[in-house]
């Protein structure tokens, strides 16, 4: 869309494709080709959020990943004296992420739906998240309400901007055509946040 700065898939996908897409295991083991050096460069690149959330919020310590997966970074953001807590749709991994993090920190359900206490957290986070879903807004006005005054939402998403899109194009690892939703520009997320 010329207008937000936001590419999107068409047409659509449902809430039933993508709950297809991840039926069964919750990580798909299919790699395009050259996603190996995408993989390395992502991972690495990932590896310091946990520190720099630790160096950047000063104050609070409770955290929610939104979408949260098998539990890598809240077990890691508790390693580091973390509340954290998580929220995930998909049986398979609230399963793994329950029995690594704990069963009462993580929830199994979507955002919207799921009955948090308001201005309860500190950080929210959403570590690929916001691409997959269909109406992205519901969950920012939710992500609103759930935050602390100075609360902060920390998130990760493809960058139609990016470098490593423009070097390896249709072989970037996030140009996952099948489960994502939106792609953002950087103009494009800042006119949907604000």
């Amino acid at each position: 869309c010329k207008k937000c700065q936001v590419a999107f898939l068409y047409p659509r996908i449902t809430k039933n494709d993508i709950n297809q897409i991840y039926k069964g295991k919750y990580y798909s083991s299919s790699h395009k080709l050259g996603n190996k050096l995408i993989d390395f460069i992502l991972g690495w690149e990932l590896s310091p959020y946990d520190k720099y959330i630790c160096q950047v919020v000063k104050g609070g310590r409770k955290l929610l990943d939104v979408g949260c997966g098998y539990g890598d970074f809240l077990l890691k953001m508790q390693k580091r004296g973390w509340d954290a807590y998580g929220i995930e749709p998909f049986l398979d991994a609230v399963n793994v992420s329950r029995k690594r993090i704990g069963t009462e920190r993580i929830l199994k359900g979507e955002l919207p739906k799921v009955n948090f206490r308001s201005k309860n957290f500190d950080v929210v986070t959403l570590w690929g998240v916001l691409e997959h879903l269909p109406n992205p807004s519901i969950y920012i006005s939710r992500i609103h309400d759930l935050l602390r005054k100075r609360g902060y939402l920390i998130m990760e998403i493809p960058n139609l901007d990016s470098l490593i899109l423009s070097i390896f194009g249709n072989n970037y690892n996030w140009l996952s055509y099948n489960e994502h939703v939106f792609y953002y520009s950087k103009k494009g997320v800042k006119k949907f946040l604000y």
